[in-house]
């Protein structure tokens, strides 16, 4: 899906980047972003399906859930990059 550079702007105060990150990343967000895409070779997203997306607001505990989630996104990504080389040493003992 294209993005046609959109870049969004908010408050730190008000929204943290990495749940921001996190929501934009899910699934659902994707799906939804992706019904409203031009129907192309490549989909574009334009200002209208943009503007209809509601961002929830999280108080303190949910935004705690955000972080660690994502440090345990962040485990996950280090754990499959150690188990990659491993198993490319492994090939190159055989």
């Amino acid at each position: 899906m294209a993005n046609n550079r959109f870049k969004i702007i908010h408050s730190e105060k008000v929204l943290d980047k990495n749940f921001l990150y996190f929501f934009l990343t899910q699934k659902r967000t994707y799906k939804s972003l992706n019904i409203g895409a031009g129907a192309s070779a490549m989909p574009t997203i334009n200002f209208g399906v943009i503007s209809k997306v509601k961002i929830p607001i999280l108080y303190l505990e949910e935004e705690q859930i955000v972080n660690i989630l994502l440090s345990v996104d962040n485990e996950k990504e280090e754990y499959q990059k150690r188990k990659n080389k491993l198993g490319e040493l492994k090939k190159g003992l055989m």
